[in-house]
């Protein structure tokens, strides 16, 4: 009983295996067929910016605003 049950696992998976070759060998994988899906749904953007100025500039800005507002 034993040997039909390993004759059976040796014929199924070497039937399997003989047959994924031929497969292969008729129908090779194209590069074509293969799909690339690029998502270009998500946009990421980010904004960055410094600045740097000393208490001189920073106070004429100031009044500058000021005066804007003021007319």
């Amino acid at each position: 009983m034993d040997f039909i049950f390993i004759l059976f696992i040796v014929l199924v998976g070497g039937g399997w295996l003989v047959g994924k070759l031929v497969g292969n060998v008729l129908f090779p994988d194209k590069k074509e067929d293969t799909f690339t899906f690029i998502d270009k749904s998500v946009h990421y953007h980010e904004h960055k910016n410094i600045s740097i100025i000393d208490d001189t500039t920073k106070q004429k800005i100031l009044e500058l605003k000021e005066t804007k507002t003021t007319n």
